[in-house]
């Protein structure tokens, strides 16, 4: 697996990041004997002489999404290095990023602000970079990686809470919506975290309301998915809490073959769908607090971009990016 480092400037922080290079597929190294390790040959990167054995090589479809870094990412991080955004992780906050990949949101949080821990969560197999760029930036003392079954805790919230709401059954009907997009629909989903796989280990139960801010960031993108991750979010939530979530502008564009033409929707459906699920079913309040055009004019302001490589951040896509912040109880 071919990887890179990278260092992201974010307000007055530099992160640096190890990612999969943009564009470049996936694929096994023939003289690498474990082409998806992203840590390996990395020197920047070192384990504790304790730390656990490094996991098995991973296939290379599993690699796909989740390792390399995506505008919403970067515009959330941004917000968060802010004083508007750092403000909303008061000190001693635990704080959750859903769906973490790369980790820069959650790393970010914990430089900016005062939390006492900040849990990057997702797959499995998007771990080991996650952990390796929170090593990287020093904030590993309170910054971990960890897996989480968003379906687990979507019962376990259920459980704790039984008829009021429960997410547990809106599981079920995502796995049936799931089954009849097609084979591979909710794996192409899992590749970045948003639906965990039978891999991740059961403690959904440990993670109901228990933290202050929940991070996510280019998580809402399946219109099948976003109720379970809405009822996620809402389930590890605490009273007064805050959900913040950057997400890229997504509206389906198809070909109308009664016409010829080619049309696109006029619609954002999976943040609508997440939009509805969180204030209508769980009762939280929402206002976006950053765009992407805030992003452009930091990054032409030079406070923002990429060093080493000489890519900049800020692409086309992140004007369609926005930052909403989501607080429970008002």
């Amino acid at each position: 697996m071919q990887r890179e480092e990278v260092a992201v400037r974010v307000g007055s922080f530099t992160v640096r990041l190890l990612q999969r290079p943009p564009g470049v597929a996936p694929s096994p190294d023939r003289h690498d004997p474990t082409p998806c390790d992203p840590t390996t040959s990395t020197p920047a990167v070192t384990s504790a002489p304790d730390a656990s054995p490094s996991p098995a090589p991973l296939a290379p479809a599993d690699c796909l999404l989740g390792w390399e870094l995506w505008p919403a990412a970067t515009l959330l991080a941004s917000f968060l290095a802010s004083p508007a955004g750092a403000a909303l992780i008061p000190p001693g906050a635990r704080v959750l990023e859903l769906g973490a990949g790369l980790g820069l949101p959650g790393i970010v949080a914990a430089l900016a602000a005062a939390p006492a821990e900040v849990v990057l969560s997702d797959l499995p197999q998007a771990l080991t970079l996650a952990q390796a760029n929170a090593e990287a930036n020093r904030v590993a003392d309170r910054c971990r990686a960890e897996p989480l079954d968003w379906r687990d805790l979507a019962a376990a919230a259920g459980a704790a809470h039984p008829g009021s709401g429960s997410p547990a059954p809106v599981a079920e009907v995502v796995e049936a919506e799931a089954g009849a997009a097609g084979p591979g629909a909710e794996g192409r989903a899992s590749q970045h975290g948003d639906a965990a796989g039978p891999t991740c280990p059961r403690g959904g139960a440990r993670h109901v309301g228990a933290y202050d801010v929940v991070l996510a960031a280019d998580v809402v993108y399946v219109s099948s998915l976003a109720p379970l991750l809405a009822d996620v979010a809402a389930a590890v939530c605490r009273p007064g809490g805050r959900v913040v979530v950057g997400h890229t502008v997504r509206k389906s564009v198809w070909l109308d073959r009664a016409t010829g033409e080619v049309r696109r929707d006029d619609r954002d459906e999976p943040w609508d769908a997440f939009l509805a699920q969180m204030t209508q079913t769980h009762g939280f309040s929402a206002r976006t607090v950053a765009t992407g055009a805030d992003l452009g004019a930091a990054a032409a302001a030079g406070e923002h971009g990429e060093e080493d490589t000489g890519r900049e951040v800020v692409s086309t896509q992140a004007a369609d990016c926005f930052v909403s912040v989501f607080k429970r109880g008002g």
